[in-house]
């Protein structure tokens, strides 16, 4: 027992890097600094409130309004370490608040199986509010629980003021000058999905997670079937750079990170289905299991099973009786 404790250990180890650290973006919470003294910009930047505005305003924030979620298997190699939900909610009007602007709010939520939670429980929670007029960042809170470890951050976006406000562990930072086009990790995935990658096959965006901001560069590079619990998904495989990333991915020069979306009856935003990572210490892939998208029951294609070519018993036996 001794022998598998260790290995479970171990094992628990290499899986906070999985829940904690590759899945919010499912992954995001590890940026790299760079100095942001001087506003990043491109011609080919894509914003969400673009997206959106390409699309039918009703199509978007109905994702909010039906409290679409999806839920994921972890995997570490072909070992399942953890679960996690995806949820989308429209905030209801506070009167508490002096800022009465609608806004949506973006839900992350994971933890370690049972078995390895004993040993060496990770619970994570991250939430993202934007505003519904043009999915801008607003507020953006991490909860995070390792071991014996326990880390809280919240981001506050001042657009008026152009800073951004951190609070960690109950410390202020200095305030970091806030750039066009800024996302956190969360409201990140919903960019990703509303980005029609067919037509655009490079996305560029500016995030950040409390660290300096980067820009963070993802591209179409294929096509290709994800198999889940919920069936077979035809999904655009987009592939994020992971250069300016932080954290074991800087010790991974090789490090490859790819997000799959599949677009539900060819409609935006599209559901992000399976997250895949190649790290130093091993292969981490998170993949639906469920959910809820736009009031409907997510379901792919169901393979079909062929009938096993076995003759039944009584056939052997007049088959062989005849040969007689």
């Amino acid at each position: 027992m001794s022998l598998i404790h260790a290995t479970i250990r171990i094992y628990s180890v290499k899986i906070r890097f999985t829940i904690a650290g590759l899945m919010p973006l499912f992954m995001l919470t590890s940026l790299a600094a760079e100095d942001t003294s001087k506003a990043v910009t491109s011609e080919k930047d894509t914003t969400v409130a673009q997206h959106a505005l390409n699309l039918s305003q009703n199509d978007p924030i109905e994702l909010f309004q039906s409290e679409s979620y999806y839920d994921f298997k972890l995997y570490l190699s072909f070992i399942k370490v953890g679960t996690a939900r995806l949820q989308f909610t429209e905030l209801k009007s506070n009167k508490l608040n002096s800022d009465q602007e609608a806004k949506l709010q973006i839900r992350f939520t994971a933890q370690s199986d049972p078995l390895l939670k004993s040993i060496y429980p990770v619970d994570c929670t991250i939430e993202s509010t934007v505003y519904k007029s043009n999915f801008k960042p607003y507020f953006y809170e991490i909860h995070l629980k390792q071991g014996n470890e326990y880390e809280h951050s919240k981001l506050s976006f001042d657009w008026e003021a152009r800073e951004i406000y951190e609070i960690k562990n109950e410390v202020a930072t200095s305030p970091l000058k806030l750039v066009d086009d800024c996302q956190d990790p969360l409201s990140l995935i919903f960019s990703l999905c509303l980005n029609d990658f067919q037509k655009n096959p490079y996305h560029l965006q500016n995030v950040t997670d409390g660290g300096k901001i980067i820009q963070l560069e993802s591209r179409l590079s294929g096509t290709e079937a994800v198999h889940s619990p919920v069936g077979s998904l035809d999904s655009n495989r987009i592939d994020i750079e992971t250069k300016d990333l932080r954290g074991v991915f800087k010790k991974s020069p090789n490090a490859q990170v790819s997000l799959y979306l599949h677009k539900l009856d060819s409609a935006l935003p599209a559901l992000p289905v399976k997250l895949q990572s190649k790290v130093a210490i091993g292969s981490f892939y998170a993949v639906l299991s469920g959910g809820m998208h736009r009031g409907r029951i997510i379901h792919g294609i169901k393979p079909i099973e062929p009938r096993p070519n076995i003759l039944s018993r009584d056939r052997i036996f007049r088959k062989f009786k005849s040969a007689r």
